[in-house]
């Protein structure tokens, strides 16, 4: 089986809560843990992305995961955090904008993120976006689970419209870690069933592998890895 460099973190999951039930997510029936990450574990996640970035393989950092992130009690907080380890590189947070308000909006114009709103309740979420314009944060919605759909890898039951396309995470070694501090190598990796480290492990080293989700996803395991530098 080809395995994978890991060589960024693409995502940190700061909560596998949601505010929301939508049919077309696993987040509802998810038997992993919903928790919030601890400070320790969000330093500890930060120590790897700080690690690839002396590398000079970290890119785009999302603070996204299964949960939805502004549930998080300390988000403002911990995107100070990431700002300060990346001053320049982009920084990103998909979220359904019930809890996206104008003061939250204008506390983090400063901190520059790039604000996804995925519009599962428009009548809710449509405040939260036109604060977000107003301080320059809205970089899109997202309504791809109508017309790009999937159903991931088979976790829930929907339908799959998205084109089939090589797993970026795999070819470009993006790692993601989950609110437990576990490093896996999906974002889509629900019940973390793709682990391959943990936050706490001295950063470097570690390989991606295809797994079990794979067989079943609408996105295709790529020939070879990206080079590295």
């Amino acid at each position: 089986m080809s395995s994978y460099p890991l060589r960024s973190i693409k995502q940190i999951e700061l909560t596998s809560r949601c505010n929301l039930r939508c049919v077309y997510c696993p987040s509802p029936d998810m038997k992993r843990e919903k928790k919030d990450i601890d400070l320790d574990t969000f330093l500890g996640a930060m120590e790897w992305v700080k690690y690839f970035k002396n590398k000079g393989t970290q890119g785009e950092l999302s603070l996204t995961g299964i949960g939805e992130p502004l549930l998080h009690p300390h988000f403002v907080e911990f995107l100070l955090i990431a700002r300060a380890i990346l001053p320049i590189e982009t920084i990103v947070f998909a979220t359904n904008g019930l809890l996206l308000t104008e003061t939250l909006c204008q506390d983090m114009a400063h901190i520059r993120p790039q604000i996804y709103v995925s519009i599962h309740r428009p009548e809710l979420a449509t405040k939260g976006i036109e604060a977000a314009k107003r301080y320059g944060l809205l970089a899109g919605v997202n309504t791809a689970f109508v017309h790009s759909a999937m159903n991931w890898a088979g976790q829930v039951d929907w339908y799959n419209s998205a084109p089939a396309c090589t797993c970026e995470f795999l070819r470009s070694g993006w790692g993601v870690v989950l609110s437990d501090g576990s490093i896996t190598t999906c974002c889509m990796d629900t019940e973390g069933a793709g682990i391959i480290g943990q936050v706490k492990d001295t950063p470097g080293g570690l390989e991606m592998k295809p797994y079990s989700l794979c067989q079943s996803c609408y996105q295709t395991i790529p020939e070879e890895a990206m080079a590295c530098p």
